[in-house]
């Protein structure tokens, strides 16, 4: 910038700059792929359906013998006979 500009041209300036990279920003933002939020929910609960996990039970996609946390959750749900502790 020459430094013969009046101080109302230097701030013109400025706010030209200021909207340029505003509006360059702007661009950038409108070439990112974007899905509505319900689809990606969907994609979430599809997903965390799809994988085993051997802590959750309703979701144990392995089969019993691999699953070595299968054994803890019987016997935590099997009825007590007469003392108050299990031992795993």
């Amino acid at each position: 910038m020459p430094s013969k500009l009046s101080m109302e041209d230097r701030i013109l300036a400025l706010k030209l700059r200021r909207l340029e990279q505003l509006n360059e920003k702007l661009k950038e933002s409108l070439k990112k792929d974007r899905i509505p939020a319900s689809r990606a929910a969907a994609l979430i609960i599809e997903t965390s359906q799809d994988i085993s996990d051997p802590l959750v039970p309703s979701v144990w996609h392995l089969p019993p013998e691999q699953n070595r946390y299968r054994v803890y959750h019987e016997l935590c749900n099997r009825p007590t006979l007469a003392g108050c502790c299990t031992v795993v």
